[in-house]
């Protein structure tokens, strides 16, 4: 039987009570049809997960008892940090939801010169609290109890100057690139990866990556969506220095 988890930002002790917020409760009863008595997994984050019991199951409100508490760690020991360039409609989502199925550590969407796309004010922050539920959602299906790091919105020179003096393997996708990922001899800890627009980085662009210490690698001989190439190369990467494979 599938394993029924739920993210709630609440501190949990065992042998005590909760209320669950509404937009969750609405999900366990009326998507879920969950009930009284039914045993479920919380997790808020802290690298734990918790045995609770609901008590009571109304329409639009649920309780619960926390009985239970093990600490289980499904974290890579590859830290990755994917700085993704905005992509139209439900394509940023994607990219969202599939980096942290593959255990992206930190992401930060990034404003480009070629960005066709243009998030500000009240829209910006619909935007950013829509891709955090993608967030949690993701973790509750994969599994994992600590949920990656959604910065804020940056434009892309404020990103990588963030990077300047990190530590890390930094990588930029280049189709004009001699090495490929798989050819980089060097046992990675820390990998921060750089995915330009639709309509790719500007030269300008490529060349203040590399000069902040990124280096060009190319992903075989086909050109990769913008909503692909992050997951693609946080694939290998996983499966070259983490715990994919």
């Amino acid at each position: 039987m599938r394993q029924l988890r739920f993210y709630l930002s609440l501190s949990f002790d065992i042998n005590q009570e909760y209320d669950v917020p509404e937009s969750s409760a609405r999900r366990m009863v009326r998507v879920l049809r969950l009930k009284e008595g039914d045993e479920i997994t919380l997790f808020n984050g802290d690298n734990h997960e918790y045995a609770a019991l609901i008590i009571d199951a109304g329409k639009k409100s649920v309780r619960v008892r926390v009985f239970g508490k093990s600490e289980v760690n499904r974290e890579s020991p590859l830290y990755t940090h994917l700085i993704q360039s905005l992509s139209k409609g439900d394509k940023m989502e994607v990219t969202i939801q599939k980096a942290v199925e593959l255990g992206v550590s930190v992401m930060t969407p990034v404003s480009s010169e070629r960005t066709n796309v243009s998030l500000a004010g009240a829209r910006l922050e619909k935007k950013m609290l829509h891709w955090q539920g993608v967030v949690e959602s993701a973790c509750e299906q994969t599994g994992r109890n600590r949920l990656p790091e959604l910065r804020p919105l940056a434009g892309l020179k404020s990103a990588l100057d963030v990077c300047r003096g990190v530590l890390a393997l930094k990588l930029i996708l280049s189709p004009q690139a001699e090495s490929s990922l798989v050819e980089i001899k060097t046992s990675a800890q820390n990998v921060i990866i750089l995915i330009g627009p639709e309509g790719g980085l500007s030269e300008a662009e490529i060349a203040y990556a590399l000069d902040c210490g990124f280096v060009a690698v190319k992903a075989g001989p086909r050109v990769l969506r913008t909503e692909t190439a992050g997951p693609a190369i946080l694939s290998v990467a996983q499966m070259l220095w983490g715990d994919l494979g």
